[in-house]
């Protein structure tokens, strides 16, 4: 073909594809540069996500023989998880041989099904060692109510020789990377079938029970009404008020009034005082017209109070020394939100009564700092046992008009 020819052609082809819809030049959607990684019985899968679409999830499927657009019916979901994770654990039964693949679903929910071998497909088999990997408790179901100032979790797993892991978190569960921000409620054996947990009041919480080896592992798949709670459970404020202890039976009143010094028979009543005589209109008038030339009173905001624990010494556990530097920054509007947070999973994490008050003690000045009134009497009272003198101080600033 001659030179001309040739650039005939060129020109030709050009114009064609000038000439061709954008809609049948549209980009496909998948993600790239996927990586697959075995320790021992663990498969560990590295992407880079989509950088044309944000707010994306990602599936990750299974099969025994490579996934395209044949097989892929018979392709198993091994996960899902947010944009920004860009990696997977995976589990697969021992003794087996594994392709995968990766799809991008966007915010829409549409799943996006393209195969490219070296992008988001494996065309290697993973082998899997026939050596038994210890397998995890699934859980079975999980339901939640509440009875009085308490929520009663009730769960069943599939196996009884495991430890389960109790989240809390204000928000629903649905990636691994929830558990990260969640408060690790408590540890129970599998074998258990129900919980109680008391967390703080007026607040919506919701709930997710899952083996401890999921969690090492972060690949936990979260299904409402299975492993999660489908919607959020909330101690009532008043339920909370009812159940709360009674002040301590030891004297720790106040001074009394000015020269009452009650007494015991007739001698008592001598030295109560006597109502005296009424003032004239004259001196009501006098005294008026002092009051009114007065600047109105001004009420001084309280600031930030140290309980001797934390003023001084040095702390001798990580919850003590968290706790200390929590309370130091009780001043700094900008953290108040941030150490509300970390107070409540400090509340988790300790077992000491007295140490809990102190936590409450804390938490009940973050609210009242942050106008939520209701939430820091309910927080100062559950410390009024261990520091009465101090709560009520607080508690007179907030219900006083």
């Amino acid at each position: 073909m001659g030179l001309e020819k040739m650039r005939n052609l060129v020109h030709v082809l050009c114009a064609v594809l000038i000439l061709v819809p954008v809609s049948a030049q549209e980009r496909l959607l998948y993600p790239s540069f996927l990586k697959v990684a075995v320790k021992e019985n663990e498969v560990k899968l590295t992407w880079r996500d989509v950088d044309e679409i944000s707010g994306e999830r990602y599936r990750i499927y299974r099969h025994g023989y490579q996934i395209n657009d044949q097989t892929f019916e018979g392709a198993v979901l091994a996960g899902e998880v947010d944009e920004g994770v860009q990696f997977f654990l995976d589990t697969p039964q021992p003794g087996g041989d594994y392709y995968y693949a990766v799809l991008a679903i966007d915010r829409e929910g549409r799943e996006h099904r393209v195969f490219i071998p070296f992008r988001n497909t494996t065309v290697s088999p993973v082998s899997i060692s026939a050596e038994a990997l210890p397998s995890t408790a699934e859980v079975l179901s999980l339901s939640g109510r509440v009875e009085g100032s308490t929520i009663v979790l009730t769960f069943r797993s599939s196996r009884e020789d495991r430890t389960l892991v109790i989240y809390r978190h204000t928000r629903p569960f649905t990636s691994p990377a929830d558990l990260r921000e969640a408060v690790p409620v408590d540890r129970v054996p599998s074998s258990e079938t129900s919980y109680l947990d008391q967390p703080v009041p007026g607040i919506p919480y919701y709930y997710a029970v899952v083996d401890s080896l999921e969690v090492e592992r972060g690949a936990t798949v979260f299904v409402a009404g299975k492993n999660t709670t489908g919607s959020p459970l909330e101690i009532p404020l008043e339920k909370a008020v009812m159940s709360l202890p009674e002040p301590p039976a030891r004297s720790l009143r106040e001074a009394p009034l000015p020269y009452l010094a009650p007494g015991t028979g007739s001698s008592a009543r001598s030295v109560l005082p006597q109502r005296r005589v009424p003032l004239t209109l004259s001196t009501r008038k006098s005294l008026e017209q002092m009051l009114s030339s007065l600047p109105p009173p001004t009420r001084v905001p309280p600031s930030p109070e140290l309980l001797p624990e934390e003023a001084g010494g040095s702390p001798e556990t990580a919850i003590e020394a968290a706790l200390k530097s929590i309370a130091a920054d009780l001043s700094s509007p900008q953290t108040w939100a941030a150490s509300e947070q970390a107070l409540l999973n400090l509340l988790s994490l300790t077992e000491s009564s007295e140490l809990e008050a102190r936590i409450f003690f804390y938490l009940g000045q973050l609210l009242f700092f942050q106008g939520k009134k209701e939430q820091a009497v309910l927080s100062f009272l559950m410390a009024r046992d261990t520091y009465y003198v101090e709560t009520t101080r607080w508690l007179r600033r907030i219900l006083s008009p």
